[in-house]
């Protein structure tokens, strides 16, 4: 693994942490808003609840997100680009999945099911895929 590789990786976690996480904070909220949630109307309680749980999560989330960049090394340089985006999109599924290994009842994440849908779609729009090509030849990245 080369440094290009590890700094590919290191701003997938990034994406993850500081843009998809938090936009699945806000998907929920709005679904809390939408459904009539007790308390979902006032900003400070949600900010404060939404804070608890990002930090609460955060480790595990992130856990999940190496998970997801190990198994994305592991695809055939060979492969099409389309193929391999859509494998990478099918596998963040590791992410909420590693989550509730860690202990999270998964009955609460069901509730939050359209929200992690949604923010998954955006995190396979925004991941970058590891070098293509023949291992030791010239990579090309997408």
């Amino acid at each position: 693994m080369n440094r290009e590789t590890i700094m590919l990786i290191l701003r997938n976690l990034a994406v993850l942490a500081l843009a998809v996480f938090p936009l699945c904070f806000l998907l929920a909220w709005l679904q809390g808003l939408i459904t009539g949630m007790p308390d979902t109307h006032r900003i400070g309680y949600m900010l404060e609840t939404g804070a608890f749980y990002f930090f609460s999560y955060l480790g595990p989330v992130l856990l999940g997100g190496v998970v997801h960049q190990a198994m994305l090394l592991m695809l055939p340089r060979g492969w099409p680009a389309v193929r391999r985006r859509l494998v990478g999109a099918l596998l963040s599924v590791v992410i909420p999945g590693t989550v509730v290994l860690l202990g999270q009842p998964p009955d609460v994440l069901a509730w939050l099911i359209l929200p992690m849908v949604l923010a998954l779609v955006v995190y396979a729009l925004l991941l970058r895929l590891p070098p293509t090509g023949p291992p030791g030849g010239n990579a090309v990245t997408e």
